[in-house]
C-alpha cells in the first residue's frame, strides 16, 4: 500500500473512532474490521442441538473422532457431557448500560437466563482492578451455545488457540456479519488492555477501547483494534461452573492449513511445491495452493464430491465439500500451520473475489511476482466466506497461501 493511501486511511478510521497502524510486523497492513465476508447467514446453524440439552445419540464409540453422523448434533460439536458456554450477547450496549465489570457480569447472566442457559456466565471485559480471566475462577474448556468448541481449556483460551469463532449468540444463532466488534477491554492472556477500557467502564468515558472481532480465530477475538467507548456494541460471555477442559472430537476429512512461506509468483507449480513441501513429513496426501487462474476457480482445483477439509487440529472449514464449491461461509478459518501451530501473518494470496469464481487479478497467472502487475487476497483470520476485495503488488512478497489435500 502506498504511503499516502495509508495516510488517506488512517484519517478515515480515526474520524470514526478506530486506530490504525500503517505497518503490521510481517505481514501487510489488516484493515480493523475488515470483513471477509458480507454476506455471512445470521440464522441460527442447521440441525443445532438445544443448548442446555446433552443428546444420549451423540457418537462416543471413537474418541478421537466426530463425523457428527447423528442427526441433530453440528458437525464438529461435542454433544455429550456438560460443559461451560461462551457466546457473544444478541443484545448491544453502550458503556452508560453496562454498570462496570459486575453490571456486565449481571448482563450475562441475565442474556443466559432469558436463553434457557444454565450456569453462572462471567462478562470477557477487564479494568485496572479485574481481569477477565481472574473473574472465571478455575473453568476450563468452553463451548458455543451450537455445542461446537470454542476453547479447549483455559490455557488455550488465553493463549488463544480459538477452535470455532466466538461468532455465535445466546440463541445459538450467528450474529450477522455486520458484528464484528465486541467490546472487551482484554488483551489476549485474560488480562486488562492497560490504557483501553473506557476509563474503567466509566460512563462519561471518552477514552478508547479494547475491542475484538467475533469472527476471529485468533488473537483478534479480543485484541482487534482500538475502539470508541461511545460506541454500542455486543459484549463477550463466559461460562464459569466447570473445570473439566473439553475431550479431543477432531473431524476427520481431508487437511487445509497455512502455509508458513511467503509466496513470490513464479509458477502455479511452485505454489503447489510449498503446499506439498511444508505438508510433508507432518501430513500424508497431496497438497496444492488454493488460487485461482484466469481460466479456472480456485476451488474447482480440487474434487467437491469427497471428504470436506478440515484444519491438522480436527476443526472442519465446512461441512461438506459441496459447501465450499458454492463458497459458503467458514465454520472456522484455516490460521494454523501443517504442524499446528498458530500462523504469524494473515494475508494468502487468491486471485478472484470469491473461490469458487475464474480469477481476474492473478499475478499474470502466478507467473510474475513484478511490482507493475497485482492479485487480490484475502485476510483468512476470520469465518466468513473466503472473499477477497483487496489487491497486492505481486513484489509485496509477504503474502502466504491457503493450502487443501487433493
Amino acid at each position: 500500500m502506498s504511503s499516502n493511501r495509508c495516510v488517506a486511511l488512517v484519517l478515515t478510521l480515526l474520524a470514526v473512532g478506530w486506530t490504525f497502524s500503517c505497518g503490521d510486523g510481517d505481514a501487510p497492513p489488516a484493515f480493523p474490521g475488515e470483513s471477509l465476508d458480507a454476506s455471512t447467514p445470521d440464522a441460527s446453524p442447521p440441525d443445532a442441538a438445544s443448548p442446555d440439552a446433552s443428546p444420549s445419540d451423540a457418537s462416543t464409540s471413537d474418541a478421537s473422532t466426530s463425523d457428527a453422523s447423528d442427526a441433530g448434533c453440528p458437525v464438529g460439536a461435542i454433544c455429550d457431557g456438560a460443559y461451560n458456554y461462551a457466546f457473544v450477547t444478541s443484545t448491544d450496549y453502550a458503556v452508560t448500560e453496562l454498570g462496570g465489570v459486575q453490571g456486565a457480569d449481571a448482563k450475562c447472566n441475565e442474556r443466559a437466563k432469558a436463553a434457557g442457559l444454565p450456569g453462572e456466565y462471567v462478562a470477557w471485559l477487564s479494568s485496572s482492578t479485574s481481569n477477565a480471566r481472574d473473574r472465571l475462577g478455575t473453568a476450563s474448556g468452553w463451548l458455543r451455545t451450537d455445542r461446537r468448541p470454542f476453547a479447549a481449556s483455559a490455557d488455550e483460551l488465553f493463549e488463544a488457540k480459538i477452535r470455532y469463532p466466538l461468532a455465535v449468540d445466546e440463541l445459538g444463532a450467528t450474529v450477522p456479519s455486520s458484528v464484528r466488534y465486541a467490546r472487551t477491554g482484554t488483551l489476549q492472556d485474560g488480562t486488562v488492555s492497560a490504557d483501553k477500557h473506557c476509563a474503567n467502564w466509566s460512563p462519561d468515558s471518552g477514552g478508547a477501547v479494547e475491542t475484538g472481532d467475533p469472527f476471529a480465530g485468533n488473537h483478534r477475538w479480543t485484541t482487534l483494534a482500538a475502539g470508541s467507548c461511545q460506541a454500542r456494541t455486543p459484549i463477550y460471555c463466559l461460562g464459569k461452573d466447570h473445570a473439566t477442559p473439553l475431550p479431543p472430537r477432531p473431524v476427520t476429512g481431508r487437511r487445509a492449513f497455512a502455509s508458513s512461506a511467503h509466496y513470490a509468483p513464479n509458477g502455479l507449480a511452485q505454489a503447489d511445491a510449498i503446499c506439498q513441501g511444508e505438508a510433508a513429513g507432518v501430513l500424508t496426501g497431496a497438497f496444492k495452493a488454493l488460487l485461482a487462474t484466469t481460466t479456472a476457480s480456485a476451488i474447482s482445483r480440487f474434487s467437491t464430491a469427497g471428504a470436506t477439509w478440515v484444519r491438522p487440529d480436527g476443526v472442519v472449514l465446512w461441512e461438506t465439500a459441496a459447501q465450499a464449491a458454492a463458497n459458503a461461509p467458514l465454520l472456522a478459518p484455516p490460521v494454523l500451520h501443517a504442524d499446528q501451530t498458530p500462523s504469524g501473518f494473515a494475508w494468502r494470496w487468491l486471485g478472484a473475489p470469491r473461490i469458487d469464481v475464474v480469477g481476474t487479478t492473478t499475478c499474470a497467472d502466478w507467473e510474475s511476482s513484478g511490482a507493475s502487475v497485482q492479485a487480490l487476497a484475502v485476510q483468512s483470520t476470520a469465518a466468513g466466506t473466503l472473499s477477497a476485495a483487496y489487491a497486492f503488488n505481486c513484489d509485496t512478497g509477504q503474502i502466504g497461501l491457503i493450502c487443501l489435500e487433493e
